[in-house]
């Protein structure tokens, strides 16, 4: 069941950990939120904030001087973003 897009309820996980590309902020993002916001109602607020906010400003891009783009996990290891056990 899922009650909010970010929250499950009764998951089962397993001991793991993992990296997820998440493009939320992409710009197809107007489309999502409507749709969310239909979805997901007890996150409906927030969408339709940032359907405001996006329709009032025509647009808005979120980039600071320090990103990079994405290769590989390797990479992100190599760099330290994320952390492997030997195990």
């Amino acid at each position: 069941m899922f009650p909010h897009v970010h929250f499950v309820n009764h998951a089962k996980l397993a001991d793991v950990s993992c990296v997820m590309r998440h493009y939320k902020l992409t710009s197809d993002f107007l489309a999502n939120a409507v749709q969310n916001s239909k979805g997901f109602t007890g996150n409906a607020k927030g969408y339709n904030d940032a359907i405001g906010f996006v329709t009032r400003n025509g647009g808005c891009e979120i980039r600071r001087d320090t990103a990079v783009e994405f290769h590989s996990v390797a990479e992100l290891l190599q760099d330290g973003f994320v952390f492997a056990s030997e195990r």
